[in-house]
């Protein structure tokens, strides 16, 4: 059962944030106030870390990612 500390925290998390892809174990998400930068997320250490300075770069990336595991 999620506590209400857990529970405000997160509603104000999905306030600032996007997810823009979810991995499970962590999510990359669209940081909505400020630099809209890309961070990663994960629940258990509840740290955000900034991944990409932009989404063209975050998309950029992401796309070079699939097409070097087309092979």
């Amino acid at each position: 059962m999620l506590s209400i500390i857990h529970l405000s925290y997160l509603f104000i998390f999905y306030q600032q944030h996007v997810i823009i892809e979810d991995f499970d174990e962590f999510v990359y998400c669209l940081n909505t106030v400020g630099e809209y930068n890309i961070i990663r997320w994960d629940d258990i250490s509840k740290k955000e870390v900034t991944r990409y300075t932009t989404f063209d770069e975050y998309l950029q990336d992401s796309f070079q990612e699939a097409i070097d595991n087309l092979d």
